[in-house]
């Protein structure tokens, strides 16, 4: 998924606000901001990983293996790129 660069801004300010929202105890807004993060990129392994974190925090076990499954996959994925695109450059 390629994103415009003020979207991929928005959902990272997204992220690192719902991170200091739960910090602070914000725990509802957190969700949201983290849930708006997934939904501008559905594949941003780490805010799948910080909502899973504030799900376990709130009992929501099931919803919380999903999402960690989610982050994992989506971590694998974006490593996976990184590295064919290392591979890439060194045959130029």
């Amino acid at each position: 998924m390629v994103l415009l660069p003020y979207l991929e801004e928005e959902n990272l300010d997204r992220s690192a606000r719902g991170e200091a929202l739960a910090k602070q105890g914000q725990l509802e807004q957190a969700m949201e901001d983290f849930t708006q993060a997934i939904a501008l990129n559905g594949e941003l392994a780490s805010a799948y990983g910080l909502r899973a974190e504030l799900l376990r925090k709130l009992g929501r076990t099931a919803e919380a293996d999903a999402d960690r499954e989610l982050a994992r996959r989506y971590g694998d994925r974006r490593r996976q790129h990184s590295m064919s695109r290392d591979r890439q450059g060194a045959e130029v």
